[in-house]
């Protein structure tokens, strides 16, 4: 009986990947709507004309081409957020200095957040 649970869930990840063949050119749109433009995961399903309940179903596969992308821009938003603080706070901007003093707080807190989360102190 065992065997046959795989058998079916493996069929069924192989098909929910033919279903969401991702073309290299909306793969990288994927990145350019987060990373420019903050898109959501069912925004991007619509922008892009994809099936919202398949795209949600390959954002929740860490392994997918999806996720992977979508975190991608989502990345590469945050690393321009802070270089431009980061260029802000260099230029004098004490306003910057805050955020920037703010976001290595919270920073901090969830990487030990993390750690008892995940029992490692």
């Amino acid at each position: 009986m065992l065997k046959d649970v795989n058998v079916i869930f493996s069929f069924e990840r192989i098909k929910h990947f033919e279903i969401m063949d991702l073309s290299i050119e909306q793969l990288d749109q994927i990145e350019d709507l987060v990373k420019e433009s903050g898109f959501s995961v069912n925004e991007v399903a619509v922008y892009l004309q994809l099936d919202p309940v398949e795209v949600r179903k390959a954002y929740q596969d860490r392994t997918s081409k999806f996720y992977k992308s979508y975190q991608r821009g989502l990345l590469m938003q945050k690393f321009s957020d802070d270089k431009a603080l980061s260029d802000n706070t260099k230029s004098g901007d004490t306003i910057a200095l805050q955020v920037k003093m703010k976001r290595e707080s919270m920073q901090t807190y969830e990487a030990v957040r993390s750690s008892l989360i995940e029992g490692q102190l």
